[in-house]
């Protein structure tokens, strides 16, 4: 298992179970993590989106 190492360049957004919202400090990059993996990275809406669907069937798929 790899765990998720915040950084003083990451703001996390929003966790739910072993995933997480991330926002690049001064930048508008988002990424979606998996316990320590990114699993998606884009712009805030489709990052938001991904989110909500972690889980359920990106599970799936990875």
């Amino acid at each position: 298992m790899i765990q998720f190492v915040g950084s003083s360049g990451l703001i996390t957004l929003r966790t739910k179970g072993n995933y997480r919202l991330t926002q690049q400090v001064g930048h508008a990059d988002y990424s979606v993590w998996d316990e320590g993996r990114i699993i998606a990275q884009g712009g805030r809406s489709l990052m938001e989106r991904v989110f909500q669907l972690a889980g359920s069937c990106i599970g799936s798929i990875l």
